[in-house]
């Protein structure tokens, strides 16, 4: 019940970031500081993480049985 949704993401997942960008080196040719959407996926990333973390399957679960 206490298991948050991003734990389980992560284990099954991986990082969850949803550029390669913000977690390894890339060869994309943009150098990260310059790059025009780094940023807006950073903050993406950030807010599934933020989400994520605030769920519990215990939440979910509950949620179900609301939902029958």
């Amino acid at each position: 019940g206490e298991i948050t949704v991003r734990e389980v993401l992560q284990a099954e997942e991986g990082e969850l970031a949803p550029v390669e960008c913000l977690t390894k080196e890339t060869t994309c040719g943009i150098d990260c500081n310059t790059c025009a959407t780094r940023e807006i996926w950073s903050q993406i990333w950030q807010i599934i993480l933020d989400t994520a973390q605030e769920v519990t399957i215990g939440d979910i679960i509950e949620k179900s049985k609301i939902l029958r």
